[in-house]
């Protein structure tokens, strides 16, 4: 696909309040806003790089994007390959993932469908090794949309996706305040930041307990939890805090029946409701440990064999080619079977995301989309991934009548950011009822993006 007008615009974000994690706090996020243009049509990006994650520095971001603009206004009215551009930016998966959006927006439009739609309708990646990721990206991204009558049998992907709320490395009340508001706020899935390192260990299982006692135990409709280390775990850490938190969870009081909504926990404790030693049921509701590693620790063949709770991995899945990997460490007998957690922004792009995400689902793998906390245009981008991901995963539910579960992905974190949008929109992607829904206009789901 050509493109006949590249410009980029930066800006920065406040955090408030800072958000603490294993790495610090975490107070601003800076990036740039990405517009390409094709004929009458306008596609939108988002480029925000975190080198921590992974990704190129702002510097080496704003070079790259410079230079874009510099060779876009040269071709003037014939244009440039998108494809020649993102092959100058196997460094960068910022600067990628910004250019990689705009060109997917797009195609979509082109298309006239949202952009989760036309993801769920791109053909499936060739195996053949051999075969350059870039040219079968931008192949895709040029294929034409059926006819008609193909179209009538087009697949869909979800209208809207359930979202996890998120709680800080807070002091166990706080957390625990925090976690019923967000329960209030409705949502049914939350993910608790842990500090990791030995001289944290009391406090991140003060602060699992006070949510878990809040929003799991007493609750007639308890919440799902997530419990996200950043890789501040050695292997002997990981091991003794997987194990106390089994413990502790075996410990924990419950109630002997649910209690209704309103002041259940309150009301469930002043009736003596509360049964002690009966605790295993929340590891129930414990979904899974987040990256208790480092990426490339040698010690995660070890953790995954007969480990006591469900893994994820997050900043081990850096790049496509790392499921390979996954493959290759943890599906053996016996070993836990960890989901992946995908960052658009680390892996370059939503469509290197997406055709990561088909093939883990088809070997069994699960996957959580979530952003590395940038701005809406990359949020409204994953929120697209994410229904793409529920809706392939609805297909093949009905295909071969194996259910599959449906997942909260992490991308209701926009509250947490001084929201400012590009110039053109007006509106950014927000939680509603823990669920968060594609734009729409008169009842009718936008092409591409989004924009209205």
């Amino acid at each position: 696909m050509n493109i006949t007008h590249f410009h980029f615009q930066p800006y920065s974000l406040q955090v408030h309040p800072p958000l603490p994690t294993a790495r610090g706090e975490v107070t601003h996020r800076q990036g740039f806003w990405i517009r390409v243009a094709r004929d009458s049509l306008m596609g939108w990006g988002e480029a925000a790089p975190w080198p921590e994650l992974g990704t190129e520095t702002l510097a080496h971001c704003q070079a790259l994007l410079e230079s874009w603009q510099r060779q876009a206004e040269r071709a003037e009215k014939r244009g440039i390959p998108g494809k020649e551009l993102l092959a100058q930016a196997l460094a960068c998966p910022a600067a990628r993932h910004g250019l990689d959006m705009a060109l997917a927006d797009l195609a979509a439009q082109q298309a006239g469908l949202p952009l989760a739609d036309w993801l769920l309708n791109q053909p499936q990646g060739s195996e053949d090794a051999q075969e350059d990721r870039e040219a079968r990206e931008a192949r895709d991204m040029a294929t034409p949309w059926p006819n008609a009558e193909q179209q009538k049998a087009r697949l869909e992907a979800k209208d809207r996706v359930a979202v996890n709320g998120l709680i800080g490395a807070l002091e166990a009340e706080e957390a625990a305040q925090q976690a019923q508001a967000l329960v209030g706020q409705g949502f049914h899935t939350l993910k608790i930041k842990l500090r990791g390192g030995q001289e944290h260990q009391a406090s991140d299982l003060a602060r699992v307990r006070a949510v878990a006692e809040r929003v799991c135990l007493p609750a007639a409709n308890p919440a799902r939890l997530r419990l996200d280390v950043n890789g501040a775990w050695n292997l002997p850490q990981a091991k003794a805090m997987m194990d106390q938190i089994v413990l502790q969870g075996q410990a924990m009081p419950r109630p002997k029946d649910a209690v209704k909504e309103g002041n259940r926990e309150e009301s469930a404790r002043k009736e003596g409701d509360i049964k002690e030693g009966d605790g295993k049921e929340f590891l129930k509701y414990l979904e899974y440990v987040e990256q208790p590693l480092p990426p490339g620790d040698p010690g995660w063949a070890e953790l995954a064999q007969g480990s006591p709770l469900p893994l994820a991995l997050d900043e081990s899945i850096r790049r496509p080619e790392d499921l390979a990997w996954v493959l290759e460490t943890f599906q053996r007998p016996g070993f836990a079977q960890p989901l992946l957690v995908l960052k658009p922004m680390v892996l370059g792009g939503i469509l290197p995301a997406w055709e990561l995400a088909r093939q883990a689902l088809a070997v069994g793998l699960d996957v959580v989309v979530t952003t590395t906390l940038e701005g809406p245009l990359a949020r409204l981008g994953a929120l697209h991934l994410a229904a793409a991901v529920e809706g392939w995963k609805a297909e093949q539910s009905k295909q071969d009548h194996r259910p599959r579960q449906s997942r909260a992905h992490g991308l209701a974190h926009g509250h947490l950011l001084s929201e400012e949008l590009p110039e053109g929109w007006t509106q950014a992607p927000t939680p509603h009822q823990g669920e968060m829904r594609l734009p729409h206009q008169h009842g009718k789901r936008l092409s591409g993006l989004g924009r209205a």
